[in-house]
């Protein structure tokens, strides 16, 4: 009888447990949600299609366009090309992807935001530089720059000793002179200097690199980050509340001297900082070559992300946080399903290359954005930025072994391209719903990587001050403080669409043609890199002023700045019945509505 009753006792157990253990069990199949399966396409599954597949029926919508789409190495739409017949409306059947369906038959397989509720921004990581005057000469309104925020900078013992004004950088093995004292107030007060432009700043537990790399230890390491994370938020969210638990002149520990000065309180008032960016890649709260193997890198990546999202929630709620944007995209659906849908507001996500890559920002955003969904995250609540991206003039070396990964070198290009390469990528970037997007690196050359990509991307020449060989003799550098031509096309098209309310995608293949509504006027951007024509209907007046957005120059040597805005090359063209016609080429143009009737 005991030895029964023992057993009856013990199934129990076994079954409660099973119970208890089903309920903690996340479910990763949408499927298994709601009433998915009965048929119907309910209103929660109609919002959110992926939610259940087999009711609102639209696995041809994620059919990819052809059986071998990841991992090319060409444009999507090439693929599409030679997979099909190529993009048109033939191409929206048989389970092809929506990217093959020409612009009018094409539907937005992703629900986000309206145009009309994003504030966009035109900005550069970084662009501080000669007290801010090149920036506001350009009119940009958003700036990355800065050390960035390390936790064992700030706190070396990883004990609560918070120094803000006297961090502690380690020196880097392959830099000479490099570390040392650093004073992020006083850093954060000069690049706060300027009001309407707006600074954004990282934050992470390590230095990033491999040789800096470090990760958590033990769970009171995590809890003494996140006290950081919201002292740190604390300090410089430019509230009454600066996170001290002293009196002056201390902050957070008696005899630290850590309270902040009233200048620095002053400045950070008028333009504090919203926007904490976690990390730079997602490797960086991980050492070691076996992260990558196997997707360890993810999960504690993911930990810091929820770590510091926590903590800069407690101290502001109403401040928003990015994820790291600078790696490759197949590493983010780890990353994303880690995160369970939650602990991020901001995506970011980083573009370089040649001119003509544009179009990858339209490829790699809808493959993030399919990946975001089928790890729980909800488009409508995320917002996305482009905090890097740039192509280059001039011929860069080599850059980090391309050759050995089979990769070609990165060709020479001109000026032009590289001034038709920045206004496309900005125009495709907001068509795609990227709320801010920054040019980077900098506004002036020189980045300091033996002569690679980023030593190419500057708006400025340096004149080659860097001392790296591969800069001696350079024929492309016309001399320090040189404007290219994409410096005054960058210019030129914040001028044009700078604060624009709304922006509407036309067509994105083949013909590009996006219709911005600024101070409630019509100014399209469009071109076609083979050459072609369109037709503009329902034209509210008599007549249109077409411009080039690329100077007519080879180079921005040539130009007198003081002749700016005869730079670019203008026609007015007449209406007839509300519509014109208009040849496109590889130089974008922008489209004005020019004398309204009457």
């Amino acid at each position: 009888m005991t030895t029964k009753k023992t057993i009856l006792i013990i199934i129990g157990a076994l079954i409660t447990i099973g119970i208890i253990a089903f309920a903690f069990i996340p479910l990763k199949n949408p499927e298994l949600l709601n009433n998915c399966g009965d048929g119907i396409c309910e209103a929660k599954e109609k919002a959110n299609p992926k939610l259940c597949l087999r009711d609102c029926n639209i696995s041809s919508q994620i059919e990819t366009c052809g059986p071998n789409d990841k991992g090319y190495g060409i444009n999507f739409r090439e693929k599409c090309k030679m997979d099909h017949e190529g993009i048109g409306p033939d191409n929206c059947k048989a389970g092809r992807s929506a990217e093959c369906c020409t612009p009018v038959e094409k539907q937005d397989s992703f629900s986000t935001k309206n145009s009309s509720e994003l504030s966009y921004s035109f900005g550069v990581h970084p662009s501080s530089m000669d007290d801010y005057a090149y920036a506001k000469d350009l009119g940009i309104d958003f700036n990355r720059e800065g050390n960035y925020f390390i936790w064992n900078w700030v706190d070396i013992n990883k004990n609560g000793n918070f120094k803000f004004k006297g961090a502690t950088a380690p020196p880097h093995p392959d830099k000479p002179n490099s570390g040392g004292t650093i004073n992020y107030d006083k850093e954060q007060e000069r690049l706060s200097k300027v009001a309407n432009i707006t600074v954004m700043r990282n934050v992470c537990p390590f230095r990033g690199g491999s040789a800096l790399k470090d990760e958590f230890r033990n769970t009171e390491e995590q809890e003494i980050y996140q006290e950081f994370v919201k002292k740190l938020v604390e300090r410089y969210d430019g509230d009454s509340d600066l996170g001290c638990t002293q009196n002056a002149p201390d902050c957070y520990n008696i005899g630290d001297g850590e309270y902040p000065s009233q200048s620095f309180i002053n400045t950070m008032q008028a333009n504090p900082i919203k926007y904490w960016q976690v990390c730079n890649q997602v490797t960086d709260t991980c050492s070691g070559r076996e992260c990558k193997d196997n997707n360890s890198y993810a999960i504690k990546y993911a930990k810091v992300q929820e770590l510091t999202y926590l903590g800069v929630k407690t101290s502001c709620p109403e401040c928003q946080v990015l994820i790291a944007g600078d790696s490759h995209k197949e590493m983010y659906p780890p990353v994303y399903e880690a995160l369970g849908g939650k602990y991020v507001d901001i995506i970011d996500k980083h573009f370089f290359g040649e001119a003509d890559d544009y179009t990858n920002i339209q490829d790699e955003m809808a493959y993030l954005k399919d990946s975001l969904q089928n790890n729980g995250f909800n488009l409508d609540e995320l917002n996305f930025w482009i905090t890097e991206t740039g192509t280059y003039s001039g011929d860069p070396i080599e850059d980090k072994g391309m050759i050995e990964k089979g990769l070609l070198p990165l060709p020479h290009q001109s000026e032009t391209q590289q001034a038709q390469g920045l206004v496309k990528r900005y125009t495709v970037a907001f068509g795609e719903g990227i709320e801010k997007v920054l040019w980077a690196w900098g506004i002036i050359e020189g980045f300091g990587c033996d002569c690679c990509i980023f030593d190419y991307t500057g708006l400025i020449y340096d004149g080659n001050r860097e001392p790296q060989i591969c800069d001696i003799n350079d024929p492309y550098d016309c001399g320090d403080g040189v404007k290219k031509l994409a410096y005054y096309s960058f210019k030129f098209m914040i001028d044009k669409i700078g604060g624009f309310a709304n922006i509407e995608t036309v067509q994105d293949s083949g013909n590009y043609v996006y219709k911005f509504t600024k101070n409630n006027k019509p100014v399209y951007v469009a071109w076609n890199d083979n050459g072609g024509s369109i037709t503009l209907t329902g034209i509210d007046s008599d007549s249109v002023k077409i411009t080039e957005a690329i100077p007519n120059a080879e180079s921005g040597a040539d130009l007198n700045a003081n002749d700016y805005l005869n730079f670019f090359k203008t026609e007015i063209k007449s209406i007839s019945n509300g519509q014109i016609t208009i040849t496109l080429g590889e130089n974008p143009v922008f489209i004005e509505e020019h004398q309204y009737k009457a």
